[in-house]
């Protein structure tokens, strides 16, 4: 057997993980790694991270990802301004349909479709094709019907990812956008996306911080980007969209905490960054710089073995 079928140089995989506006931190986290001189070679990414990462796959730097994300306004976000006034008005649409007042249409599964964002997303991938990207890339999304993991990801990857969880359900036929625009999918927030027939939401319910498939995409060294967390003291929640994020926020919390099997883990700390927050970016950008920059010796320290062992498979 030859040693190059057996060894190789590191690889370095980053898993950016679901946390709401809170994931401009990882822009945050991409500036300083690429700035210390570490190379990302594998990226996988659940709801807001999986938007982030795809944005880097497609040839995105940080900077103008920072540009682009911090001209966001609310009514990029959402098809229509989501607040108490909306939430009354569906409720009161729904009790004169109940009463027979009114025609029942079809019903409404969110807030918003989802449409402006759907359409940010196709323009900035530009149409991409998983196939078409020179860095790897996995998105994680939920089958609503069957609870099980949805992974997005390239054909020339699609078949490491099945022998790596045969549970998983793996598509490798979509475009970029539409891969993102179901991983980032918050329940009752945004309508969930049908693909190939199956209901699709927020990968976070499943798999908050993908980093188990950083491996099986080819990295040898695994770097977790966990957004979640909460305040030493209660917070108030401010409003529904909150609410329902913050409830998809806990039961994420939990699910990668179990589930972490990466080298490094990197936590900025922005899990408390409401859907509505815009004002707070900034400061989430430069979370991410700060807690990746404490993290690099750690990175580097694992990466600076001349060679390291071949992933069994890959």
């Amino acid at each position: 057997m030859e040693l190059s079928s057996l060894w190789r140089k590191p690889r370095l995989g980053l898993a950016l993980g679901s946390g709401g506006l809170g994931g401009a931190a990882h822009i945050g986290v991409i500036h300083a790694l690429t700035e210390a001189g570490l190379p990302i070679h594998v990226v996988t990414g659940t709801s807001i991270g999986a938007v982030i990462g795809g944005l880097y796959a497609c040839g995105w730097t940080p900077e103008k990802m920072r540009e682009q994300l911090l001209s966001l306004t609310v009514e990029d976000l959402y098809d229509e301004k989501v607040n108490s006034r909306l939430v009354f008005r569906r409720g009161l649409s729904y009790l004169f349909r109940l009463i027979g007042r009114r025609p029942s249409p079809e019903p409404r599964l969110a807030f918003t479709r989802g449409d402006r964002i759907a359409a940010h997303l196709r323009a900035w991938t530009g149409g991409r094709q998983f196939g078409d990207l020179s860095v790897p890339l996995a998105v994680v999304a939920t089958d609503l019907s069957t609870g099980r993991r949805v992974v997005f990801t390239g054909p020339a990857w699609a078949e490491r990812v099945r022998r790596a969880d045969p549970s998983s359900i793996v598509v490798d036929d979509v475009p970029v956008w539409l891969a993102l625009r179901a991983s980032m999918t918050i329940p009752g927030v945004f309508e969930p996306v049908i693909i190939h027939g199956r209901p699709l939401a927020d990968g976070g319910l499943v798999d908050p911080v993908p980093d188990s498939l950083l491996s099986p995409l080819g990295a040898t060294v695994n770097v977790a980007v966990s957004l979640e967390g909460f305040p030493g003291e209660p917070a108030p929640i401010r409003d529904i969209p909150q609410l329902l994020s913050r409830s998809v926020d806990i039961m994420s919390l939990t699910i990668a905490t179990l589930r972490s099997r990466a080298h490094v883990v990197i936590a900025p700390g922005t899990g408390d960054v409401g859907l509505l927050d815009l004002s707070r970016l900034p400061d989430c950008i430069r979370a991410g710089e700060a807690a990746a920059r404490q993290a690099v010796p750690a990175i580097q320290h694992a990466m600076r073995r001349p060679w390291v062992r071949r992933v069994t498979g890959n």
